[in-house]
């Protein structure tokens, strides 16, 4: 399975994505995936509010995946730059062929720091439930919570075409926060 994204976003930024994924058998394989934010060019300044000109930057996670999964996060502005290193975990218990529950726990890691200042990465922990009334159909809901906010929902329905194609729906309670 590949899978990308090209979002023109604010102003001049952007975000991409872009994943492969390839099974082994029953249950196993092998995925890598980027993520990768611009701001686009930014107005810097120094401490005291004067301009030094524009600048740049990103935002970019990397993972591989095989049987446990392992994320290395990599930030820069100008010409400053951090990493941070992060796995997730999860369970996943199919008790026969129409139902599936999982939990997760996403971004156990270290702090991403800048210069002086640190930030942790946004732990989540997430659990959810899958329903195959028929193979080709799938109604799914998820809840979130993270570290530093409020819990959310995720609820949607997918239905996989005779031609190979999928077709999927769905609600997220996350809002945009200013």
């Amino acid at each position: 399975q590949v899978a990308g994204m090209h979002m023109l976003y604010l102003e001049d930024s952007s975000f991409e994505y872009g994943s492969f994924v390839h099974p082994f058998g029953e249950g196993r394989g092998i995925g890598a995936s980027i993520q990768y934010f611009s701001p686009g060019t930014i107005q810097g300044l120094d401490a005291s509010g004067n301009s030094i000109g524009d600048i740049t930057g990103y935002y970019a996670n990397y993972t591989v995946a095989l049987g446990h999964s392992g994320n290395l996060v990599k930030a820069r502005i100008d010409d400053v730059s951090g990493h941070a290193f992060a796995g997730s975990g999860g369970i996943l218990y199919r008790p026969n062929t129409r139902w599936r529950f999982g939990v997760v726990a996403a971004n156990i890691g270290g702090k991403l720091t800048l210069l002086q200042s640190s930030d942790p990465l946004p732990r989540t922990y997430r659990a959810g439930v899958a329903y195959h009334p028929v193979p080709t159909w799938t109604i799914a809901l998820e809840g979130a919570k993270p570290d530093n906010g409020p819990a959310s929902g995720h609820a949607g329905v997918e239905y996989e075409t005779p031609f190979g194609f999928t077709f999927r729906t769905g609600y997220n309670t996350e809002r945009t926060r200013q």
